[in-house]
């Protein structure tokens, strides 16, 4: 979903930040590039360190960067912050699908697989109609930042941490 919001964001971003095109392009793909780089990192991790640890490490990291990005005052702090969120989401992906792998046999994991697939492709779409939603509601003076800002709140309390 953070994708598609930030694709619908990146105008009102790239104008609030006063961000170059090429700066504006490392935004949107600097959390695939990450992401790409690091995911069999994750997994590993999750082997090694546990895959409930390294699960809940990559969300809160993903928690942290998320705030970072939207309270970002540069668009080189925002770059940093989306590659943290790819690093993070690279450690939580694998640590799901291993869980679905290692829980589940036959009928129920293609059950487990599809409803994950499903959530992904939801969020993508979602993306687009939050991110718009959000962007067009002007919140806050720079538009984009709640399209951003949005994660924190929902990464704090899905953290397994939490009261």
């Amino acid at each position: 979903m953070d994708q598609s919001i930030l694709a619908v964001a990146a105008p009102s971003l790239g104008a609030d930040l006063d961000a170059t095109g090429g700066q504006l392009q490392l935004v949107v793909a600097m959390y695939t590039l990450a992401f790409a780089a690091l995911v069999v990192i994750g997994a590993r991790l999750g082997d090694v360190v546990g895959r409930r640890r390294a699960f809940v490490a990559g969300l809160s990291a993903f928690t942290v960067a998320s705030l970072a990005g939207g309270l970002a005052p540069s668009p080189v702090a925002l770059i940093v912050a989306r590659a943290v969120q790819g690093g993070a989401a690279a450690l939580m992906t694998p640590q799901v699908l291993s869980i679905i792998q290692l829980q589940f046999e036959g009928e129920l994991r293609a059950r487990a697989i599809g409803a994950y697939s499903l959530v992904l492709a939801v969020g993508v779409a979602a993306g687009q109609v939050v991110g718009g939603l959000l962007v067009g509601a002007r919140l806050l003076h720079d538009a984009w930042r709640p399209a951003l800002l949005l994660n924190a709140p929902v990464g704090v309390s899905s953290s397994p941490n939490c009261a």
